[in-house]
């Protein structure tokens, strides 16, 4: 299972520990409906992140879109923008 921590922090969340393709659960569902029209989700803190979190995220870019919320991924790991690119999915996942 996952051994990730979601912390709320002022204009989104912030995880921390470890989330991949052999930790994840079921998927992590965060609330954005208190967001405002925009939410970051600060992923400079996982550890060994993989796949899986292009999953995850696209997950949640889903589910923020709903909500009418964009999302921003901050400190997004090298790894995971490395394979953003690979995936040519820069135009979905916002990273920085």
């Amino acid at each position: 299972m996952a051994s990730v921590e979601v912390i709320s922090v002022e204009g989104g969340y912030q995880l921390e520990g470890t989330l991949n393709l052999w930790t994840m659960g079921p998927r992590l569902a965060l609330d954005f409906s208190s967001s405002g029209d925009l939410c970051h989700i600060d992923l400079g803190h996982l550890v060994s992140p993989d796949s899986g979190v292009i999953v995850q995220m696209l997950s949640w870019i889903r589910a923020a879109n709903e909500q009418h919320v964009d999302l921003a991924f901050v400190n997004t790991p090298e790894q995971l923008v490395s394979l953003i690119d690979l995936y040519d999915l820069e135009s979905i996942i916002k990273v920085a």
